[in-house]
């Protein structure tokens, strides 16, 4: 009899043991170092994240009814109260089964010292969301030169000036020529240059160049977060 209850003792203490260990700092501890391994690994997984261009518009003002820069039906002559700048803007997106690329062009009338630019990029939330949109960043009258120069300190702007050098031939500092036609062609942004997204998301840039303290163009791209697992492109219409 004894031995049976020593027994049951010892197999009681060991039970404790156990139910303090587990609780311990140092088990806490261990749980929660897997648990953030654990939500590192998910993490990492969900970078597997494309940016899909859906829609690519800009417009001139210099013509009298806003029309488009790439109607195919050209603005009425006009008398402009202004010399007219633009030579030439074109926007659209190059289709194809497996990838949508933005392509632009511009060219000017006369030589262009400065300029500046708004850019803002909004991401949209899930319906159950108290805002609708999540404002990524927002900015009005940006030096355009300095831009270029590499001197803008917003960290998602000079990733976005060094993702432009790779797809185009706008220049690294100002004047722009009139004798030379700038182009951005085949631009897809590199997700690996972005922090990791947590769910799949429209998204929208607005952009505006002023230039001789007009603004001059306006244009929207329209996009979305997509996770490379689930990308179904839509066959070419």
């Amino acid at each position: 009899m004894f031995n049976a209850f020593e027994t049951k003792f010892g197999y009681n203490k060991l039970l404790l043991l156990v139910v303090l260990l587990d609780f311990s700092p140092l088990s806490q501890a261990l749980k929660s170092s897997k648990a953030l391994s654990s939500a590192t690994d998910n993490l990492i997984g969900k970078r597997d994240f494309d940016l899909i261009f859906e829609s690519f518009i800009c417009t001139t003002n210099e013509d009298d009814d806003n029309v488009a820069a790439t109607a195919k039906t050209p603005a009425p002559p006009s008398s402009p109260k202004r010399a007219k700048l633009l030579k030439k803007l074109a926007c659209h997106l190059s289709r194809n089964v497996k990838r949508r690329y933005l392509q632009m062009e511009m060219s000017f009338e006369r030589q262009i010292n400065q300029f500046d630019f708004d850019i803002s990029i909004t991401m949209q939330r899930p319906p159950h969301a108290p805002e609708p949109e999540f404002v990524l960043l927002n900015f009005t009258a940006l030096n355009g030169c300095e831009f270029l120069a590499n001197r803008n300190q917003v960290v998602l702007m000079n990733l976005v000036r060094k993702s432009l050098e790779r797809y185009s031939n706008i220049p690294s500092h100002c004047p722009f020529s009139p004798q030379i036609s700038y182009y951005i062609r085949n631009y897809r942004w590199d997700m690996e240059q972005m922090p990791a997204f947590y769910v799949e998301a429209p998204v929208r840039v607005d952009f505006a160049y002023t230039f001789e303290k007009t603004t001059r163009v306006r244009g929207t791209i329209e996009a979305k977060l997509e996770l490379r697992s689930n990308k179904k492109f839509a066959a070419v219409q």
